[in-house]
């Protein structure tokens, strides 16, 4: 049963507007044509009039021919926006509000493909302005629709091993990193699963130990942030020292790689930026293809990238300046 089912399809399609050909802002019909064409509805949460990335996004991938013409029997295409300078229909708002806290959505643009009923098979995080950036990550959510939707139907007629063998299958067939979203499919594996066939039980327990050293990071970096890069890099340097598991060293890296990425100025730092990459692949071989072609993305925008960094600490030297000059003046 989809849970947005009490949001009236009628009183939302009055406010519905197009963002696009095929593109509505009403979630429960995109929902009901998916469920009446078959296919996978694409939710894209944006941010239209603030957020560089999401606008990039949609005018030189989503609004172009190439995409129009590769969605149209592909997906059921439904924006998701948060705007800060435009008027939008409570409803609406309220609609969007909603899912977002559903989906634990924390950045835009992000985009979620999911089953008619609203399960996620996939999608991608972060702004892109090519079709082929997308393509690939859309593709492969789209081909888990069937074995996803599949296997769920096998267990809602079984019983028994057959209930959980089935359901371990539908969990499965969704891509590792969008696994976060089925937790309630987890547990219903974990009350079946006594022999941890599945191993979501180790997987559990695998978390709360994440959990405790995420906890520990917190605390080391929160104080180190306050002094600035070079403290903050040191004390990542000191955290990627302990014995902690590959995905807490996976995400200090990443911290350390956005560090370096946000204030390099010359090429030699720009580089040891991007070389971090293949220590975060080595720690998380999972993600390798996304990190890949994020780096790619990158490397074709070194240029601009240093030079706005250049601005920004100039911007930060003048400023600081000033202070120094007027201490008195708010």
């Amino acid at each position: 049963m989809n849970m947005f089912g009490w949001i009236g399809c009628a009183l939302l399609s009055i406010f519905a507007v197009a963002a696009g050909e095929g593109w509505t802002e009403d979630f429960t019909a995109a929902q009901k044509k998916a469920a009446e064409r078959n296919l996978p509805v694409l939710a894209v949460f944006t941010g239209s009039d603030w957020c560089g990335p999401c606008q990039a996004l949609k005018s030189k991938v989503f609004d172009t021919p190439e995409f129009a013409e590769y969605a149209k029997s592909r997906f059921v295409p439904v924006v998701l926006d948060f705007p800060k300078g435009k008027a939008q229909d409570e409803t609406v708002k309220k609609q969007n509000a909603d899912l977002s806290a559903y989906y634990r959505v924390t950045g835009f643009p992000t985009a979620l493909v999911l089953t008619p009923s609203g399960d996620v098979l996939g999608g991608f995080i972060g702004g892109f302005d090519k079709f082929e950036e997308v393509k690939n990550p859309l593709d492969a959510a789209h081909a888990v629709l069937a074995p996803y939707e599949n296997a769920r139907k096998r267990a809602e007629a079984a019983q028994g091993e057959e209930k959980l063998a089935a359901l371990i299958e539908a969990y499965k067939t969704v891509p590792r990193h969008f696994q976060k979203y089925h937790q309630l499919l987890a547990e219903e594996i974990i009350a079946l699963d006594k022999n941890d066939r599945s191993g979501l039980w180790a997987e559990r327990l695998r978390e709360e130990k994440l959990a405790e050293e995420r906890q520990a990071c917190d605390e080391a970096l929160r104080p180190a942030a306050q002094q600035g890069p070079e403290v903050f890099l040191a004390t990542l340097d000191a955290l990627l020292q302990k014995d902690f598991a590959g995905e807490t060293k996976f995400n200090l890296l990443g911290m350390k790689f956005h560090t370096l990425l946000s204030t390099a100025t010359d090429e030699q730092t720009f580089a040891g930026a991007l070389n971090i990459m293949d220590t975060m692949i080595a720690a998380n071989p999972g993600e390798k293809e996304q990190i890949q072609r994020f780096r790619k993305h990158l490397e074709e925008r070194r240029t601009p990238i240093l030079e706005a960094n250049r601005k920004r600490v100039e911007a930060l030297k003048t400023a600081s300046k000033e202070a120094v000059r007027e201490p008195g003046k708010p």
